[in-house]
């Protein structure tokens, strides 16, 4: 078998379906499938750590468009593409005819808030390949084979049945989430008491540099504390903020982690996270880690709201100017009521608990 994934990332929409995506290849290649990547070259974007993984990356070169255009709206996110859907679907079949391997791609997984079901018949058309969608939005029409969507969803029928077509096998939850190895392989109990522990992580793009006013919050609840609290605060290389960010930790007496391996570890040890509710959402669950999450993505809201409704972490809601205070408080609050914790740690758990290595839906693809 052989799977090609067509994912971006960059400034704009950050490493985190980069990450997933990764995930998933990572399963594949131990079943002997042959994976390849399509990515565009966008500003920030993190195409070298998909070949350090060792996969061969087909490199999609960055229009002269750097900015969203206004006649974008084929779909909601349709600007992040920098470019049309058709204009890419050429790109990535040229791509793969110079690379002999038209013939070859039996699967391609989309994770692209910007492609539609325009653009999935023109590689399905072209390649005689099925489509799997990882998708949790549902605001444009997608051709897909098979749809994960990893949010927690009360009503699928309600959410997908007039995106999806009929034959599309549908795989929605978290426990559907890919998760790497060393998610699953360690074991963590639920949390008590007070965060003696403070995990820091926004991704590894954090545009908005959520990391710096996160850390600058930390050090106004450390200077009231009387408890010892460690910091570890990661971040990627290609972050827009690193130095100033690397200086911050230094001042601080907090650690600071570039692009490091060690990310389940670091959950595994924490006691409270503070990030994004994206993707590393559900690894945090997996590991019974509560957090205050923001929201830095529309594709965010909605599990934030899930994860906020079933008590298993706390959400700030959309980014806001005053987020840094939000984030004081919300530490403060938890200090006041340090039952808050493990109350959240034992329901993350239990929402990831039907989670594994490989997934049903993996089967299909090798």
């Amino acid at each position: 078998m052989s799977v090609l994934f067509r994912v971006d990332s960059g400034h704009h929409i950050g490493s985190g379906h980069v990450m997933r995506c990764l995930s998933i290849a990572e399963i594949l290649r131990s079943h002997n499938v042959n994976v390849y990547f399509a990515s565009k070259q966008h500003p920030g974007h993190c195409i070298d750590l998909i070949d350090k993984k060792g996969f061969t990356v087909l490199p999609i070169d960055q229009n002269e468009i750097n900015e969203p255009s206004e006649s974008a709206n084929w779909c909601p996110h349709a600007s992040w593409l920098r470019g049309t859907e058709e204009e890419d679907a050429d790109e990535v079949l040229t791509l793969l005819r110079e690379a002999s391997l038209m013939n070859v791609i039996d699967w391609v997984v989309v994770d692209h808030f910007s492609l539609t079901e325009k653009w999935h018949r023109l590689i399905k058309q072209s390649l005689d390949a099925k489509v799997m969608i990882i998708d949790g939005l549902s605001d444009r029409k997608v051709d897909s084979d098979i749809l994960l969507d990893p949010n927690l969803v009360d009503d699928v029928d309600k959410k997908w049945s007039h995106h999806i077509p009929a034959y599309a096998e549908t795989f929605v939850g978290p426990q559907f989430f890919p998760l790497r190895d060393e998610f699953s392989r360690l074991e963590t109990n639920v949390r008590t008491g007070t965060a003696s522990n403070l995990l820091v992580c926004f991704g590894g793009v954090d545009k908005d540099n959520m990391t710096t006013k996160a850390c600058r919050a930390t050090q106004r609840w450390l200077g009231q504390r009387n408890i010892n609290c460690d910091v570890n605060v990661v971040i990627g290389v290609t972050h827009p903020f690193k130095q100033q960010i690397e200086r911050m930790c230094h001042q601080y007496g907090f650690k600071c982690w570039v692009q490091t391996d060690q990310m389940a570890k670091l959950m595994a040890d924490a006691d409270l996270a503070i990030g994004a509710a994206g993707t590393m959402a559900w690894e945090r669950c997996k590991l019974g880690l509560p957090s205050i999450m923001t929201v830095i993505a529309d594709n965010q809201a909605e599990q934030a709201l899930s994860l906020t409704k079933r008590n298993a972490a706390i959400s700030l809601g959309a980014i806001r100017d005053t987020i840094e205070n939000d984030i004081f408080a919300s530490l403060q609050a938890l200090d006041e009521a340090p039952n808050r914790i493990s109350t959240m740690s034992a329901n993350a758990m239990q929402i990831m608990a039907g989670a594994s290595v490989e997934p049903p839906w993996i089967k299909k693809l090798i």
